[in-house]
């Protein structure tokens, strides 16, 4: 059993500190405004200042950004992302399939 659920087993406090503690987090998300996030991001690295090698490895399933938003970064400095599409992967391809993302290192590198 892990810490959290034996502190909710254990008395009612901890419980309402752990509603409070993730209602908060939510809330925090849902203000997120993510496409600019996302712009910002890909604004720095396509600006000249930006002169290292990236690989983006990018799970093709992967159910919160879609593979678009792949391409589009790339598409700001082709020169410098390279884009490895995980096939099977999703958000998180170095979970899904390590394997994969440890040969596009491989070829990267």
């Amino acid at each position: 059993m892990s810490s959290v659920w034996a502190l909710c087993y254990g008395c009612q406090e901890p419980v309402q500190t752990f509603i409070c503690i993730v209602s908060a987090l939510l809330e925090a998300a849902r203000k997120i405004n993510f496409s600019d996030i996302s712009r910002q991001i890909a604004d720095g690295f396509v600006s000249e200042r930006w002169d290292k090698p990236i690989l983006l490895a990018w799970g093709i399933q992967d159910k919160y950004l879609s593979q678009s938003v792949a391409e589009e970064f790339q598409k700001g400095n082709p020169d410098m992302i390279k884009l490895k599409l995980i096939e099977g992967a999703g958000h998180m391809p170095q979970e899904d399939w390590p394997e994969k993302v440890v040969d596009a290192l491989r070829l990267f590198f």
